[in-house]
């Protein structure tokens, strides 16, 4: 392993702000990830026109009603993220500025209704300072760092006896991104080898994850739960690989982050063959999931492009989410060739 963090944000390079903006006119997801970041809250981003039913007549207009994706208001963390992008992406110092004074607040470094969604926020306002980081002052780093130490301290310390599954996950994910932010090898090797336990221990070779679908101490459905325990994954595989250790390339018994993915692309699909928890798991419910959700899967799908995945891009992109990886579509633009393996290999 190479410990090598390069501060330009938690889970991309310069090769992907170049492509980003040399293929903007090139790549049609792409250019709705660019007017997603652009537009204003309540502007029409793209509008996506549906086919005509191939089986109404000619006389007849049985085409639906174009969808239009709208961007929403964001929360002032989101919004904070936005701005971190269009500093790195857009080359926008204005909106870096904004990002960096909102920084200095301590945005993102106060406890949220659960262990996990703490997590999250501080992982998000991590990935903001890691793009920004090069505008700001060094008295400015210096100071953001000692919130930030402080308060990670505090999380990495927490009583693993009150944990959940899927928080000890999110706390991997702390310890790697802590340890890239601060440069902190020994935080980011204790999250390497936790990662690398739960790949060898937890993943079944199906893809599911069987402790936190079972996990009693959590009381949202199991498919969110899987969802969230990937999600984890992904963030903590993206940011370690990007400081050096690829944990992408991690697949003992031919099991890997990906395997877990793609288990999750076919329930999104197919969510009458769920087996864990939900009776009444619905398409409705898998896609309102990785609506709000969903952003890592862009990464995932940059890296080992599970399986069947084409199809849910198609539907949700353009992607973001602050606290799943930021404007993934955006970032993760290119799509690594899928092997040829079957549904859950």
């Amino acid at each position: 392993m190479a410990f090598e963090p390069k501060h330009l944000g938690l889970y991309f390079s310069q090769a992907e702000i170049d492509t980003a903006r040399s293929e903007r006119e090139d790549i049609e997801h792409l250019q709705s990830a660019w007017q997603w970041l652009l537009a204003e809250a309540g502007d029409i981003v793209i509008e996506r026109k549906p086919e005509k039913n191939s089986e109404a007549s000619d006389e007849e207009d049985d085409t639906p009603e174009p969808e239009h994706v709208i961007k929403p208001e964001l929360d002032a963390l989101s919004l904070c993220v936005q701005d971190a992008l269009k500093f790195r992406f857009a080359e926008d110092a204005t909106a870096g500025k904004r990002a960096a004074q909102q920084l200095m607040t301590g945005i993102g470094l106060q406890d949220a209704s659960t262990l996990s969604e703490t997590i999250q926020s501080t992982l998000a306002v991590a990935h903001a300072f890691e793009m920004v980081r090069a505008g700001m002052a060094d008295s400015d780093v210096t100071q953001w760092q000692s919130q930030f130490v402080t308060f990670t301290n505090s999380l990495l310390d927490t009583n693993q006896v009150d944990q959940s599954y899927n928080d000890k996950l999110w706390l991997t994910a702390l310890s790697v991104v802590s340890g890239v932010v601060l440069e902190d090898e020994t935080r980011f090797t204790n999250g390497v080898a936790q990662f690398k336990q739960t790949i060898q221990a937890d993943i079944h070779p199906e893809g599911y994850v069987k402790p936190a679908v079972q996990d009693a101490k959590e009381s949202v459905p199991a498919f969110q739960r899987m969802v969230s325990a990937v999600a984890a994954l992904t963030l903590t595989a993206e940011a370690a690989t990007r400081a050096g250790e690829d944990l992408w390339s991690f697949e003992p018994r031919d099991v890997s982050v990906n395997t877990a993915a793609t288990y999750l692309v076919y329930y999104y699909f197919y969510p009458d063959k769920w087996r864990w928890g939900e009776d009444d798991l619905t398409e409705d419910d898998t896609r309102a999931i990785f609506a709000e959700q969903g952003a890592w899967i862009e990464i995932a799908t940059f890296r080992a492009n599970p399986r069947g995945v084409e199809l849910l891009l198609d539907e949700r992109r353009p992607l973001f989410n602050a606290y799943m990886g930021g404007l993934t579509t955006l970032t993760h633009q290119k799509t690594k060739k899928r092997k040829k393996r079957g549904w859950f290999r």
